[in-house]
């Protein structure tokens, strides 16, 4: 096996940056502890700005330190400057984001615990590295998603910042607490004490970031327990801008999503998080020709989930149903594998396939897994990747599937 030897940049958080944003709490803790009713009204606000200011400094990393080490990554795992880091099998996650100008940042995580976050100079060096770390199970599971990188995690400014449209009605009912209780506070001080906890919750979640996670088959965004989902399928195009990035989406619609117009780390984020997502955007194009097969397995009959699995069973099993051929097992991996088919189509796919999967061709499935944000898909494939869903029967099968639609019940643009 070859071997990554090279310098790169290890960055990391500034303990002393973290030490001066949790200043304000503990200063605000001992003002709250004296039971004064002035002194606490000032250490309430002074927690309040430091929650903020701390998780600002936490997310965004605004004066973290860089510093020059080597990196050997061969058959027996992950060194730094000489130092045994991981084996290649306790890698469990590879993520990889460019940077404009040509480097490149990857980031890894080892069991039980650990991460490190490099700098690589040479953006092909960095994906060579992911490469080599592919062949443990969990990093191939890791680089899974579109241009074999898998799934990338990048963050952004709170989703009502993108959107504020779907959370106007929350923002509303904010306001009317508000003046309530700026007109009701003199004589019940109930109602002002529920407005300034209004304002508190208001301008905490709008510190929190929202997550965005780019896979082979769309983009989630993830902010204070909602998510949305937008397919590929459903994208015409994806333009980065002064603020974040704009996802230009079938029947005229737009969806922002707002990044910092300048950062401190390593490069304007709405840029790397725009080049990531064209890339996975532009593979997931190249997939296609199961247009036919799809549609076999969306249209669901009526007897429920149960009878759905039984005739998605029935299209991989010898002798069963007359008026159509089986199928063949290469038919099915190419649709549980493309990424613009809906979800569906490629559960259905998965079902049929499970009952005679080998251990390949189950980790071949969990990696299909890996590469899914859009959460209900890769709860399914995930299933079906297992020894039960090939025993269980048809009945406990679509149990199984309606109970993963109630717990991973996600916003999706196609609703």
């Amino acid at each position: 096996m070859e071997a990554f030897d090279d310098d790169v940049f290890l960055t990391g958080r500034d303990p002393f940056a973290m030490a001066l944003a949790l200043s304000p709490i503990l200063l605000g803790g001992v003002l709250a502890s004296s039971g004064l009713p002035s002194a606490i009204a000032l250490g309430a606000s002074l927690v309040w700005l430091g929650l903020g200011i701390i998780s600002y400094v936490w997310t965004r990393n605004p004066t973290g330190w860089r510093r020059t080490v080597r990196l050997r990554v061969d058959a027996e795992g992950v060194r730094i400057d000489g130092y045994f880091w991981a084996g290649r099998d306790a890698v469990t996650e590879a993520c990889l984001t460019p940077i404009p100008g040509g480097s490149a940042v990857v980031r890894l995580r080892r069991r039980p615990s650990g991460r490190l976050s490099l700098v690589v100079p040479d953006a092909v060096r960095a994906r060579e590295l992911l490469r080599l770390l592919g062949g443990s199970l969990e990093a191939r599971r890791a680089l899974g998603g579109a241009g074999g990188e898998g799934p990338a995690v990048e963050w952004a400014l709170a989703r009502p910042f993108g959107e504020p449209g779907r959370f106007a009605p929350a923002a509303a009912s904010l306001a009317l607490v508000l003046v309530f209780g700026r007109f009701v506070g003199p004589s019940l001080p109930g109602a002002l004490s529920l407005a300034v906890l209004a304002l508190v919750v208001f301008f905490g979640a709008l510190a929190i970031p929202t997550r965005v996670l780019v896979g082979a088959d769309g983009v989630l965004l993830c902010w204070l327990g909602t998510a949305r989902f937008i397919a590929w399928s459903r994208v015409v195009a994806i333009e980065a801008f002064a603020g974040g990035v704009a996802i230009a989406l079938d029947r005229g619609e737009w969806v922002t999503v707002r990044t910092p117009a300048a950062h401190e780390r390593y490069a304007p984020e709405a840029t790397s998080a725009c080049e990531r997502m064209r890339a996975a955007w532009r593979a997931s194009s190249a997939c296609g020709g199961t247009e036919a097969l799809a549609k076999r397995f969306s249209q669901r009959p009526s007897g429920g989930t149960r009878a759905w699995v039984l005739a998605a069973r029935e299209v991989n099993t010898e002798g069963v149903g007359y008026r159509a051929p089986r199928i063949p097992d290469e038919q099915l991996w190419r649709l549980v594998e493309n990424p613009r088919a809906d979800r569906d189509a490629r559960t259905g796919a998965a079902v049929a396939l499970a009952r005679g999967l080998d251990e390949e061709g189950r980790r071949r499935l969990r990696v299909a897994a890996e590469g899914c944000v859009e959460p209900r898909l890769r709860s399914a494939l995930e299933l079906m990747s297992t020894d039960a869903a090939a025993t269980a029967s048809e009945e406990a099968l679509g149990h199984a599937l309606d109970a993963l639609e109630w717990e991973n019940s996600c916003e999706l643009l196609e609703q």
